[in-house]
């Protein structure tokens, strides 16, 4: 469970297994590649390009393929009810426009919004 063991009740990494997740500030990508290996289809974005070639390198190292995009939480660049299910941890705090995100963030799920 790694250093944060609260996560994994609510997200269900194992659970979700087919779905689409999208994971909004994916930073080092830890919780990204859990929902990978439990076979979910996960896409990432992140505001910080250096962040993203990181955690593509990661990726790589884990021998799992990634899809990222660098993209602003406020401005999803995905159709509606494109996901099952959007994940964020610790990432909304810090964003300005926080109501357009979380509005987004229903716009882009078509179940449930998992936000943190």
């Amino acid at each position: 469970m790694g250093r944060e063991p609260m996560i994994e009740p609510f997200a269900d990494f194992a659970g979700r297994a087919g779905r689409w997740i999208l994971e909004i500030g994916v930073g080092m990508e830890a919780d990204h590649l859990r929902f990978l290996k439990g076979r979910a289809e996960a896409v990432g974005i992140d505001l910080s390009p250096h962040s993203l070639k990181i955690t593509s390198l990661r990726a790589k190292t884990e021998g799992v393929r990634v899809a990222f995009a660098n993209a602003d939480a406020e401005g999803l660049p995905f159709p509606d009810n494109s996901f099952d299910m959007v994940f964020s941890w610790g990432v909304l705090g810090h964003v300005r426009g926080a109501h357009h995100a979380i509005r987004e963030i229903h716009r882009c799920s078509s179940q449930q919004a998992s936000c943190v």
